[in-house]
């Protein structure tokens, strides 16, 4: 899950210099890799990362659908950092 979560921070930094596209491989390829090892509770934070990248495109539809998910499942596998965090994204969203 190491690489996994590398490909997330990737993201995240990608995200902040404005390299949308970029940053969204990585985070779809990190939740990909922790879905295929059912680490369903790192997963949130790629789809987190994806919230977060749409949110600063403006896509607030796509970025509300994203935390949504990350909701849910971190409500399923009681990931309370991952909730907290996805809920104030939702409320600056």
């Amino acid at each position: 899950t190491g690489c996994a979560t590398a490909l997330t921070n990737i993201s995240e930094i990608l995200t902040e210099q404005k390299k949308y596209d970029e940053a969204l491989k990585y985070a779809l390829e990190s939740i990909e890799i922790h879905k295929e090892l059912g680490n369903k509770s790192d997963m949130t934070y790629g789809l987190l990362a994806v919230a977060k990248n749409y949110s600063d495109q403006k896509l607030y539809s796509k970025s509300i659908d994203k935390l949504k998910e990350a909701i849910e499942l971190s409500k399923e596998v009681n990931a309370q950092k991952q909730l907290s965090q996805a809920y104030l994204m939702s409320a600056q969203t």
